[in-house]
């Protein structure tokens, strides 16, 4: 269950901590600190929490997990948590939230409207940018993207050069 226990064997003091929590966490990863700087030692954090999503995009984790059993979790969600207790501090409010959100978002869409109008790089250069020399191995499953691209432009933004 879980690795804490396992920072004994190495000689490493260890910290089970909820990770769900954002506060647990901090007072856990500033005591873990405080002991490093005073013992020049490590310590192991284990940070136990529930990934409440799906893996990917092509995960449907409600597959193997219940309906019911997310839900739970979801209404664990740290940052909405951390979001009410800040709320009840008289530190943080709704019309916050919907300003930060507004101009986050506002942020974003002129980031992605900057990033779209950048010129494409060449197709090639997805294997070209990481090896010197290609191996055939790679050159080739290229070859396969590239004809599948050229077979395909409609899948792709227009200004993306195919060689």
């Amino acid at each position: 269950d879980g690795i804490a226990g396992r920072g004994a064997a190495y000689g490493i003091p260890s910290i089970r901590v909820d990770g769900m929590d954002a506060l647990a966490m901090y007072h856990a990863t500033k005591s873990a600190r405080e002991y490093i700087i005073k013992n020049q030692s490590p310590v192991l954090i284990e940070a136990m929490s529930y990934r409440s999503s799906h893996h990917s995009t092509s995960d449907d984790s409600s597959r193997y997990r219940e309906l019911s059993e997310m839900k739970v979790w979801k209404a664990r969600d740290p940052v909405s948590r951390f979001q009410i207790w800040l709320e009840e501090k008289g530190w943080w409010s709704e019309k916050e939230e919907t300003a930060v959100r507004s101009d986050a978002r506002k942020e974003v869409m002129k980031v992605l409207d900057a990033a779209e109008r950048k010129k494409k790089h060449p197709l090639r250069e997805l294997v070209t940018d990481v090896y010197d020399k290609v191996p055939d191995h790679i050159e080739k499953q290229y070859q396969e993207i590239r004809d599948f691209a050229r077979k395909n432009k409609h899948l792709l933004p227009n200004d993306v050069p195919i060689e």
